[in-house]
């Protein structure tokens, strides 16, 4: 029961992480897994950053929330996203994720400069540690990101015919 719900109140917050879970996050750890398995390098990372709206309320990150964090921007600056609301480590968040992506597309290598030195060691995936970066209010190396849930994902994909490892 991966997914139980005690009452009606669960239903809406357990079928956004059935379909976070199903659609984005198991299919990124097999992608991670399948390239690291034929000798490549793959970088696995969950956004985790939770924002508060105008009206006070927690918003979740969401599929593509990081995108403008990537480049540099925050929210405010950038139109597709000011309902996504504001957190206070939001430029923090920016400039780890611009430095990260910066250096993995000019080397291969995210842990190079600019984010070398000031930044936590982004590991390379593997089956074995199943390492992931946690991008959030802190950014931290962490292991075993949902390992159940995805886990139980890829013996069904896998038994549906997906590729899977």
């Amino acid at each position: 029961n991966l997914y139980a719900v005690k009452d009606t109140s669960f239903l809406l917050p357990q079928s956004r992480e059935f379909v976070g879970d199903k659609g984005f996050g198991a299919p990124a750890r097999a992608l991670a897994r399948l390239v690291t398995q034929d000798g490549g390098r793959a970088y696995f990372y969950q956004f985790s950053r939770e924002s508060i709206d105008s009206e006070s309320r927690t918003i979740p990150a969401l599929h593509t929330t990081e995108l403008p964090f990537v480049f540099g921007y925050t929210p405010d600056r950038w139109t597709a996203y000011p309902q996504k609301g504001k957190a206070s480590y939001d430029k923090l968040i920016a400039e780890t994720m611009s430095d990260y992506w910066v250096a993995f597309a000019t080397t291969g290598d995210p842990n190079t400069t600019p984010a070398k030195k000031k930044l936590p060691n982004w590991q390379v995936y593997s089956t074995s540690d199943d390492f992931y970066l946690d991008i959030g209010e802190k950014v931290m190396a962490k292991q075993g990101l949902r390992k159940e849930k995805y886990d139980a994902h890829d013996r069904i994909a896998k038994a549906n015919g997906e590729i899977r490892p």
